[in-house]
């Protein structure tokens, strides 16, 4: 019975965090003489709260919904300042202090890069998407990405705010690129970075879409499920939840056996070998890797747990999971993964695990963000963000 009221008061504990709003003030000094510092950009990073500094170099960020974030200071001609935070309704106060860049050399080319335009287009598509919401972004000063492309590596970063106009969902966008590389022989899309958002001015009816493409974006999304599974209302919300198991396919040779059987029976008389050949060139064809899904539904209880630091939560389980969302139907510009023969309605996202543990907080956002990789609908890019401190508003 004491274990089911610690975690009743626990749940309580979430509840009412987040529904308090805190206070953040500070004041950014400069390292080598203490001066103080203005017009410094300072912001949560992925939210909505941003300002600069005055010309004390003071700070203030005010009604901040109870979560964790990640506080950012940046100037340029400085070292950007972060500090993960934990806002629970209360003042904090920091006292930020910015260390000068060394300059670093980097290569300089003469003349006009030839492939950067080129470099830029692919970027952009794979930094925004290629959905309707994307068709509707727009990044303002491009020539701030710094993109090259060498050995089908695309890399990209900046040093000052990328700013976009989202006009899907009325966002301004701040993006401040870190890293950014896809990998064209992996298939596989990395970026890192801090945002900060700011609301589009714009007409009722305008807001009014803005309204309903946010809540589009939001319905099914990841945030949106981890925000239920704290709540253990993932299948009341129209989430379902079932275990994916991937295993390498015993049928299939390695790839290695497979080109040398191809090569050996290449240099012989079709007429004595065309058989073994067609039947290892049929081997080639077969999947590398088998998938099945479970039967049996898995609870947001069985994979959901609670941490012993308030407001955090974890994420765990064995092999793939395979999540599916009742109230849409598959968007035609993000398909559906299929691992059965019948073709899937639903949006469908599947999550697989690199670490034990993908701890979230109250808004659901992952903390340590590397420990998920997502396929299908929630493979997120740009054009369908939204801020970490996003709550969904009754329509009119």
């Amino acid at each position: 019975m004491k274990k089911y009221v610690l975690v009743l008061l626990l749940f309580m504990y979430a509840l009412n965090a987040s529904s308090q709003t805190g206070t953040i003030t500070g004041k950014v000094t400069d390292a080598k003489t203490g001066e103080a510092l203005s017009f410094v950009s300072v912001f949560l990073a992925n939210a909505t709260r941003g300002t600069q500094t005055d010309t004390t170099g003071r700070f203030t960020l005010s009604a901040i919904k109870a979560g964790q974030y990640e506080l950012v200071v940046s100037m340029i001609g400085y070292n950007t300042f972060s500090k993960q935070v934990t806002v629970n309704g209360d003042k904090q106060e920091f006292q930020v202090v910015l260390d000068q860049k060394n300059i670093q050399l980097r290569e300089i080319r003469v003349g006009p890069d030839p492939n950067w335009l080129r470099n830029y287009e692919a970027f952009k598509a794979s930094f925004l998407g290629n959905s309707p919401n994307a068709a509707q972004c727009k990044i303002l000063n491009p020539r701030s990405v710094q993109v090259s492309f060498e050995n089908r590596l695309l890399e990209a970063y900046s040093d000052e705010f990328i700013v976009i106009e989202n006009k899907a969902l009325g966002y301004s966008l701040k993006y401040l690129l870190n890293e950014f590389r896809r990998d064209y022989t992996t298939g596989m899309i990395y970026y890192e970075g801090r945002v900060l958002f700011e609301d589009l001015p714009g007409s009722k009816a305008e807001k009014k879409r803005w309204q309903k493409n946010r809540q589009d974006a939001y319905y099914g999304s990841a945030m949106h499920f981890l925000r239920t599974l704290k709540q253990n209302s993932s299948e009341d919300e129209g989430f379902a939840i079932r275990r994916l198991v991937r295993k390498p396919n015993p049928e299939r040779p390695p790839d290695s056996l497979i080109k040398a059987k191809l090569r050996t029976f290449g240099m012989l008389s079709p007429a004595a070998d065309g058989d073994s050949a067609r039947a290892w060139s049929a081997k080639s064809g077969l999947p590398r890797i088998m998938q099945f899904l479970e039967k049996q539904p898995v609870r947001s209880a069985e994979v959901a747990r609670i941490t012993d630091k308030p407001g955090t939560f974890a994420l765990t389980f064995n092999d793939y999971l395979y999540i599916t969302y009742d109230r849409k139907k598959v968007p035609a510009h993000n398909p559906t993964p299929y691992p059965l023969d019948v073709a899937e309605t639903r949006p469908v996202s599947i999550v697989h695990l690199t670490e034990p543990y993908a701890f979230f907080d109250a808004n659901g956002i992952v903390i340590n963000p590397r420990s998920l990789i997502y396929e299908g609908v929630w493979t997120e890019f740009v054009a369908e963000m939204l801020p970490n401190d996003y709550e969904p508003e009754p329509s009119d």
